[in-house]
């Protein structure tokens, strides 16, 4: 069953076949109803890519009655809860308890940063997390692009957001490069147009 969420993985990162991805996921779920790896990959896929909020939901809830410390699903529920329920207070619950497994990860050292900006207005905590974030992480995209638009937003540090924004785009360019490069690789070494 390793097999089948692996080219899930597959479809979806290289391929962008959602479609197909979700078919292996819920093969590999077949399999084994209690690889929780399979469980939040596909609960992530159809969140983020498929827009099936409450199934997304529903397995999120699954996988941490199972693995309460799987730090990515609480911050997938994070994002789930602040973006699409708006419940900001939820979604900072679910952060500090992936900062609690895991104090440097930087997708809930930023969201979290994000949020008690946005909700609570709490600007100081908020730079002291994505500052924290940036010295653990520093090529890490979404923290630099989420901080570019915090120096803005609440800051107006126009010159401070254009230095985030500007090492993001370097640092995507570099991973879209190598993306291309992956995906041409794939399509037996032709030149992408």
């Amino acid at each position: 069953a390793v097999g089948l969420p692996r080219y899930g993985v597959f479809l979806w990162d290289k391929m962008r076949n959602s479609t197909g991805a979700v078919h292996f996921y819920k093969a590999a779920l077949r399999a084994d109803p209690n690889f929780h790896p399979a469980s939040a990959d596909l609960a992530c896929l159809l969140h983020r890519a498929m827009f099936e909020y409450d199934e997304a939901e529903s397995m999120y809830e699954d996988v941490l009655s199972r693995v309460p410390g799987h730090v990515q699903t609480l911050c997938n529920c994070a994002w789930l809860n602040y973006h699409k329920h708006h419940r900001g207070g939820k979604a900072e619950s679910f952060l500090e308890t992936a900062l609690q497994f895991e104090p440097s990860n930087p997708d809930a050292l930023h969201m979290l940063a994000r949020i008690i900006s946005e909700e609570s207005r709490r600007f100081d905590d908020a730079e002291e997390l994505y500052n924290k974030a940036l010295r653990l992480h520093p090529r890490h995209v979404d923290t630099l692009w989420s901080y570019g638009s915090f120096l803005m937003d609440y800051r107006d540090d126009v010159k401070g957001a254009e230095t985030m924004y500007a090492r993001a785009l370097e640092i995507d360019a570099i991973q879209v490069s190598r993306d291309v490069i992956d995906h041409d690789e794939l399509d037996g070494g032709e030149q992408s147009q």
